[in-house]
């Protein structure tokens, strides 16, 4: 249905979901061409005046560009650094450059307002629990499965690994997808 999606009306959020299943599934092959579309498109926004720092910076942290995504995200942060979305953005990309305690305060000022946004609360368990927090982390952690279980599928394994350290339940994916991908627990 993604892949047809993509046909039918290619858009940013279709290709990020299509890119989650293909990595979920194992399956490498589309992403390259799902990348290039997703550069592109963040051209286009810019060259129409959008300021897309922010996406692109989450973006270039999930492809595991560290040195890209942190420059991004902090551009966006430092030009709205009370939004919670600039704050969890640069606190992931600080994590995936390996600096967890520049990104602490980040996940804390993402975190003020209660999110009710999986992968946030995901995210900033992961910074909180690399940082030793781990009684907060399981609190976060616990927070992402009960506002969504299937909240990112690249993750859930990682997800999962998490919980077991931090003696939070993980919940199973629902439907096929876990019994299709075997990675679930």
């Amino acid at each position: 249905l993604l892949e047809q999606a993509m046909v039918d009306e290619p858009s940013a959020e279709n290709a990020l979901l299509l890119r989650d299943l293909y990595l979920f599934q194992g399956s490498t092959a589309g992403v390259p061409a799902l990348d290039t579309f997703l550069d592109d498109n963040a051209s286009e926004e810019r060259a129409a005046g959008a300021d897309v720092d922010l996406e692109l910076g989450v973006i270039e942290a999930d492809r595991g560009n560290a040195a890209e995504a942190v420059r991004l995200a902090q551009r966006a942060y430092d030009t709205r650094p009370e939004n919670l979305f600039t704050a969890s953005g640069l606190a992931w990309a600080l994590h995936v450059a390996g600096d967890d305690v520049a990104a602490l305060p980040y996940v804390e000022r993402s975190l003020r307002l209660g999110p009710q946004d999986a992968v946030f609360r995901y995210r900033a368990a992961v910074v909180l629990a690399a940082n030793g927090l781990t009684d907060r982390a399981a609190q976060e952690l616990a927070a992402a499965f009960a506002i969504n279980p299937a909240f990112s599928l690249a993750e859930h394994a990682d997800a999962c690994a998490l919980a077991a350290d931090l003696g939070v339940e993980c919940p199973a994916l629902p439907g096929t997808l876990a019994t299709r991908s075997g990675r679930s627990r």
